[in-house]
This record gives C-alpha cells, sequence and structure tokens, in this order.
C-alpha cells in the first residue's frame, strides 16, 4: 500500500523554483484525491537542513506528522532523516522519505535517502547547447526550456521492511 498522508518540505516561498516545484506537486495531488498533503516552507535563518528538521519538529508537536515526506532538496530530506533519528521515529517503518537532488551524500545517511536524481550531465550538457548556439549566432533564437528527464533512486528511507 502507497503513502496518502504526505507532507512537503519546499525551499522560501518567494523563490522562482520553489513556485514551480509547488505546483508540480499541487497538480499530481490533485489527481490523487485520496491523498492528503501539507506543505511546510523553509525561513530565514534557516538552511535547508535546519528546515527539515524544522518541518518534522512542527509535524510532531502539532501531530500532524505525515506517513511520508517529500523534501524538494536532499539536503531538507537529510535534515528530516535527522530528526526523525533524534525523535525515535522509524524510518521506513513509520515514515518514509524522499529527496531530490540525488547529491551523493544522500547514500550515506541514515538510512540512506531515496532521492529524485537530477541528470547533472545532461543539464550541463543542453547549458553548453545554448552557450555554442549564442556564441556562434549572437541572433540566432535560443530555446528558453530544456526538459530533461530525472530518475529515482530507490535507497533504504522508503523501502517496504518484510518480516518473517
Amino acid at each position: 500500500a502507497g503513502v496518502r498522508d504526505i507532507g512537503i518540505i519546499a525551499d522560501q516561498q518567494d523563490f522562482a523554483f520553489t513556485v514551480e516545484r509547488c505546483r508540480a506537486c499541487e497538480a499530481v495531488l490533485e489527481r490523487h484525491t485520496d491523498c492528503r498533503s501539507r506543505f511546510y516552507y523553509r525561513t530565514n535563518p534557516q538552511d535547508q537542513f535546519q528546515a527539515g528538521i524544522a518541518a518534522v519538529d512542527a509535524w510532531q508537536e502539532n501531530d500532524t506528522m505525515p506517513e511520508g515526506i517529500f523534501a524538494m532538496g536532499d539536503v531538507m530530506a537529510i535534515g528530516v532523516l535527522h530528526a526523525r533519528n533524534r525523535n525515535g521515529i522509524p524510518c521506513p517503518d513509520a515514515i518514509k522519505v524522499i529527496g531530490f537532488d540525488g547529491i551523493p551524500f544522500g547514500q550515506y545517511s541514515s538510512p540512506s535517502l531515496t532521492t529524485v536524481q537530477q541528470p547533472f550531465a545532461a543539464m550541463c550538457q543542453a547549458a553548453m547547447d545554448v552557450l555554442e548556439a549564442v556564441w556562434k549566432d549572437p541572433g540566432s533564437k535560443i530555446q528558453h526550456r530544456h526538459l530533461v528527464q530525472p530518475s529515482i533512486l530507490v535507497r533504504d528511507s522508503t523501502r517496504v521492511v518484510v518480516t518473517r
């Protein structure tokens, strides 16, 4: 059975990429009317790690801890893992955590972090292609959006625990 109660941790609300990512989350959630969600936004002076901790603390204090957390950054997700460990919340048994970015450190967190891995090589290639096109023809019309396909690295923070 999948997670139906989802906490989403986002960066600061006024960041353009936060707005775009939140809109995407909301569009997906609209198609899943059986899911319940709540957002936590990073505030100043929190760094991303502190935002993950603060989200867990707030949800635990309000007795609204979700079954699953999607953090819009691996560092925020690692903060979640830190807070759940400190607070005695078993992961992935009681809560499942997914990050976004695919930073290498996620494989060393405890438990190792499931993440949406951004294809950095493809993203860099797209950027270089734009620079090359502009360099060759400064008046050329360039494509402003380049979509690349991410992948999901499934690790221990979301694995189904099988007991015998």
